[in-house]
């Protein structure tokens, strides 16, 4: 490859409702058929969001799959000006069953440091009437 032309990068965006369940008070106090049931939820929703964003993309993206390497960032969208600890959005558990999500849909071949090679930027950003997260997967192809 002639290192003066630039990688082609190839990117999917996947946008959940709602925010990942923090890993403090309400998930302790949850029993733990009630946090598999969140966990699943978050997992399944992933899923069928990416399976439908890697159909509308273009078919040279698709032939790519899955991806060997890859980088994931996000944008976390908060329903109010709170303070908020911004490892228990990234380290949630229902950030880690989006991240499942992805490679359920074979996005990615699986969800390693091996494959994912860059984690972040993650970034938040008020947004009151539709609070939710924004998974972002670029690949520099396989």
């Amino acid at each position: 490859m002639d290192p003066t032309v630039p990688a082609l990068i190839y990117e999917i965006e996947v946008e959940l409702a709602g925010l990942p369940p923090s890993p403090n008070r309400t998930r302790e106090s949850q029993h733990w058929a009630a946090r598999a049931e969140i966990d699943k939820r978050w997992r399944n929703d992933s899923r069928l969001l990416t399976l439908a964003a890697i159909r509308r993309a273009p078919r040279e993206l698709q032939a790519q799959l899955p991806w060997a390497t890859c980088s994931l960032g996000a944008t976390f969208y908060l329903p109010d000006r709170r303070r908020r600890d911004p490892g228990n959005l990234v380290g949630s558990e229902g950030f880690k069953a989006l991240v499942d999500g992805l490679v359920d849909a074979q996005l990615i071949v699986d969800d390693s440091l091996s494959v994912i090679l860059v984690y972040g930027p993650f970034s938040f950003a008020l947004r009151p009437r539709a609070p939710g997260v924004k998974v972002s997967v670029r690949s520099w192809g396989n």
